[in-house]
């Protein structure tokens, strides 16, 4: 999951387009009068302590998420159906076909995503504790 989105959709504040995905898993209520909504990719990644790196599809009800943690480990991938997993605890296993549609997609999206130059940030104490009583910090 993704904080900032998350965050931003709490405060009521518009979300810039460069975090037009992630946040909150949506179950069913994604759902747009009309039909799912539009796929979303998302790009995660965390050196803080230690190293994870995540990419993520989610298209209606389902988000592969495609993973690694530590710098030059494999990767590793799962599906999630949020219509009976909302909270994406319990990876689905036997949807091997729509796993490797979506890592498909995933990838191309890959491809084509521009690579971000950002710099890493330091935050403050306050901050950290403020994200560790909310779980996202060890």
């Amino acid at each position: 999951m993704d904080l900032a989105p998350t965050i931003l959709d709490l405060a009521g504040v518009p979300r810039p387009a460069q975090l037009a995905a992630g946040g909150l898993p949506r179950g069913d209520a994604a759902a747009t009068p009309g039909g799912d909504p539009d796929p979303e990719f998302a790009y995660y990644r965390s050196r803080r302590n230690y190293y994870y790196e995540a990419w993520a599809l989610r298209d209606g009800p389902w988000t592969l998420i495609h993973h690694r943690m530590g710098r030059g480990q494999p990767f590793s991938t799962e599906i999630y159906d949020a219509r009976v997993d909302p909270s994406e605890r319990s990876p689905v296993r036997d949807q091997p076909e729509r796993e490797r549609e979506m890592l498909a997609r995933l990838e191309s999206w890959r491809e084509r995503a521009p690579q971000s130059n950002a710099p890493d940030i330091e935050l403050d104490a306050e901050t950290v504790e403020h994200l560790r009583a909310l779980g996202y910090a060890n």
